[in-house]
């Protein structure tokens, strides 16, 4: 497991190679969570859901794409040590984890091609955990830039910059964030019968993409179910074993689920648990000239089962 430091300065140099493009200077809004400092702003156009369920918990979540980036921050009401331990498994040997003040921290990273990055950080205060996450094809993409450089934990910016932050915010506090119309209706979709092909395949067939389409605006996740009891329940008894799985779902221009392709090398039962999670997908359809559009996406699934 990488050391702090390290950590911290591969972030620190990645948002110093922002600086190289300016933000634009558009008013962004701040989101306050009047806890322990902890706040992050987003671009104009954020989507909200404020009703979303998180293994029973209430959660908010605020997400923003387009333009090759993809941001997200999600805020649950579940603070227990084991949900924590299952944050600090899923970053177990790609992540470290640091104290800000009073606040536990994980980072997280990806790996990604070119300049990219994925970041993940995860804050768990008494109130709270949070979960700041920022997907983009580029480093010098401005926007990405100015919402890595706005996390603020303690009070004070995670990832400073050497330039003054003197760009236009307006605050709003995160308990008055109300859901979204086009989240609420993705949320509230109700599943059609249609034609769709399952496939399966060896994990090796796998060749690495992002999201797929011609589109202006990606796709947004809004719910991605991973029923672990049922993951769990295909536990072997001779010892640890983790089962790996890729799988590339279509997301229709309609708002339903199309083809799902899983990739992986793990049993038939397992293929077939990751297709089953994959139909209750709940997403905002990509868009182009302001019109919703197929594409694809393409979730990880892996559990490490425990011996019986």
């Amino acid at each position: 497991m990488r050391s702090v430091k390290q950590v911290l300065l591969v972030l620190f140099l990645v948002s110093a190679g922002f600086a190289q493009d300016r933000p634009n200077e558009v008013e962004w809004t701040r989101i306050d969570t009047r806890d322990n400092g902890i706040s992050v702003s987003f671009p104009p156009g954020y989507l909200v859901n404020s009703e979303e369920a998180w293994d029973g918990d209430p959660v908010f979540s605020i997400f923003a794409g387009g333009r090759g980036i993809y941001l997200r921050f999600v805020a649950s009401n579940d603070v227990s040590d084991r949900y924590w331990s299952r944050m600090k498994d899923r970053a177990k040997n790609k992540g470290s984890e640091f104290k800000v003040g009073n606040v536990e921290c994980l980072s997280y990273t990806s790996e990604v091609d070119g300049d990219g990055i994925n970041e993940a950080i995860s804050m768990r205060t008494k109130k709270r955990v949070y979960r700041f996450s920022i997907a983009a094809r580029s480093i010098r993409n401005p926007d990405a830039a100015r919402f890595l450089r706005s996390l603020t934990i303690d009070g004070k910016a995670l990832f400073p910059s050497s330039e003054p932050n003197s760009l236009p915010e307006t605050t709003v506090f995160l308990e008055s964030l109300e859901t979204t119309p086009k989240i609420a209706e993705a949320m509230e979709r109700k599943r059609i019968k249609q034609d769709r092909k399952i496939s399966y395949h060896p994990f090796s067939d796998f060749v690495k993409e992002e999201a797929t389409g011609q589109f202006d605006e990606p796709p947004i996740i809004v719910d991605a179910p991973r029923h672990t009891r049922s993951l769990y329940s295909l536990a072997r008894p001779n010892g640890k074993r983790t089962l790996r799985g890729v799988v590339r779902v279509v997301l229709l221009a309609n708002g339903q689920i199309g083809d799902i392709t899983v990739y992986s090398d793990a049993s038939n039962s397992f293929g077939r648990i990751c297709a089953a999670q994959a139909k209750e997908i709940r997403f905002v359809p990509a868009e182009k000239d302001g019109e919703s559009v197929d594409s694809a996406v393409v979730l990880n699934y892996g559990v490490i089962l425990n011996a019986r």
